[in-house]
């Protein structure tokens, strides 16, 4: 009897230590589990990229193609950042806009053939976060070329912090195994604001 008396009180008293759990546990407030702080997003203000021109005569071959522009539109940079710096996520987007530039004089264009052809249609190009590694000046980062951008292009991120601030210096560089001709860099620093 004393044992059932006991069992009972004990079970009495386990029933009002349970809690329930919240409906919103499972929404984040940014914070870590420990209680550290979350990442943070960083963005650009997007905006456009100043035309780079390439194509013309090939150094390698002395065929003469169109000569193009690129021009990246839209860019947007969002980089997820720890309080300690480290950079969890990242992504970048932008508008790859080509154009056939015009020959002398400006109201020829040259013709383009299907041995040389016409500019890529104007499409949205994506790049995910790959790798991210500590230099002297701060992180290096690259990414992973989206599988329909076109054309490809590498793209590495040197991010640093200046104050309570962060730059980042964007660099495509676009090299798919055509004529060297083809080959075009663009770069451009942009500055980063918390979101």
């Amino acid at each position: 009897m004393r044992y059932r008396l006991l069992a009972v009180a004990l079970l009495a008293g386990a029933c009002g230590t349970v809690t329930e759990k919240p409906a919103d546990a499972g929404v984040s407030d940014g914070a870590a589990p420990d209680g550290a702080p979350g990442a943070v997003t960083w963005r650009n203000q997007p905006g456009d990229v100043p035309a780079v021109t390439f194509g013309g005569t090939s150094s390698a071959t002395g065929t003469i193609y169109c000569k193009y522009t690129i021009t990246l539109k839209q860019l947007d940079l969002q980089l997820s950042i720890l309080p300690s710096g480290q950079v969890t996520s990242g992504h970048v987007q932008d508008l790859n806009v080509e154009a056939v530039v015009p020959s002398m004089p400006p109201t020829t264009p040259f013709v383009c053939s299907a041995t040389n052809p016409g500019a890529i249609p104007a499409n949205i190009a994506m790049y995910q976060l790959a790798t991210t590694t500590a230099g002297t000046g701060g992180l290096t980062l690259t990414f992973q070329t989206g599988s329909s951008n076109m054309p490809p292009a590498a793209l590495v991120i040197n991010l640093t912090k200046v104050s309570s601030l962060y730059s980042a210096k964007l660099t495509f560089h676009r090299n798919d195994g055509l004529d060297p001709v083809f080959e075009w860099t663009v770069a451009t620093t942009v500055p980063l604001a918390p979101q």
